[in-house]
């Protein structure tokens, strides 16, 4: 109920949930724009949470409903029944060359890599690159 009223209120700068994975339990947190962060346990949770309340907000939120659509991607990901992902993401967080890759990690084609290469030589010759 209270998640309900504050997304409906507007008032929430975080929204996150943890959720048990094959690779472990994943904390999945999501602006209004869409999923900013994904974290291992390895990257201890609350302190991830803590960085957010610095870089985002400190309105933050355990709202699960808020991230069922991630849950279920990231659920049929992991049960091969998803080789790519529709929701959008919130890059806000990312800056310079990771965003430049986070933006292009779509073009690669499920089961396959891509070296940062193209993209280190500089944006013209990555433009005119087809991953």
């Amino acid at each position: 109920m209270l998640e309900t009223r504050a997304a409906q209120a507007d008032l929430i700068d975080v929204a996150y949930t943890v959720t048990d994975t094959p690779v472990g339990p994943l904390l999945l947190a999501a602006t209004g724009k869409g999923p900013i962060r994904v974290a291992y346990a390895r990257e201890d949770h609350d302190r991830v949470l803590d960085t957010l309340v610095h870089k985002i907000g400190p309105r933050i939120l355990r709202a699960p409903a808020q991230l069922a659509e991630v849950r279920r991607e990231l659920d049929e990901y992991f049960a091969y029944r998803r080789t790519a992902f529709d929701v959008p993401l919130d890059l806000s967080l990312s800056h310079g060359f990771r965003q430049l890759v986070q933006q292009h990690l779509p073009e690669i084609g499920y089961g396959q890599t891509r070296s940062y290469a193209p993209v280190a030589a500089g944006p013209a010759r990555y433009r005119s690159h087809r991953w």
